[in-house]
């Protein structure tokens, strides 16, 4: 794929899709692209925050009408159970893509920076409720990264 290719597949300029594949995207890989399209959009905010929401509304629409999925999902569980007896323990390959999984921890880390911000925003302040309302706040999302950091681990390949 060309960089004017890949531009007009993620809807940015050249000059960026350079820069990317300094940095070391795939850019002839579409699903890497647009992957990391997506974790760039969540990290940025205007109007890169409308092209997430704007890409996301438009596969909506298709993971609705594709009524094969579950049939699909269906066969695929019936193949991995089918050698094994109903109460013995099958591991089961993960219900998400690695892509999928980066997002979701970078957008949490997003989250933790701006709750640490505020936190420290709210120290210089002295104002003890806010202040310690904030700290709880902090230490929730810690905890929900660690719990999810927990669960993907279980799922590396």
């Amino acid at each position: 794929m060309t960089h004017k290719e890949a531009a007009k597949l993620v809807k940015r300029d050249i000059r960026t899709i350079q820069r990317w594949e300094k940095a070391g995207v795939n850019i002839a890989d579409c699903k890497a692209l647009l992957a990391y399209a997506d974790i760039m959009d969540c990290k940025a905010r205007g109007s890169s925050k409308r092209r997430v929401r704007a890409r996301l509304d438009a596969r909506v629409p298709a993971l609705v009408d594709n009524v094969s999925e579950p049939a699909i999902l269906t066969s695929e569980y019936r193949a991995i159970l089918a050698n094994s007896a109903s109460d013995a323990f099958v591991d089961l390959p993960a219900p998400f893509t690695q892509a999928q999984a980066s997002k979701a921890i970078w957008s949490l880390i997003d989250l933790k920076s701006s709750f640490h911000r505020r936190l420290e925003g709210l120290r210089s302040t002295d104002h003890a409720l806010s202040t310690e309302l904030a700290d709880s706040e902090l230490a929730e999302i810690t905890s929900i990264i660690d719990s999810l950091n927990r669960l993907l681990i279980a799922y590396e390949p």
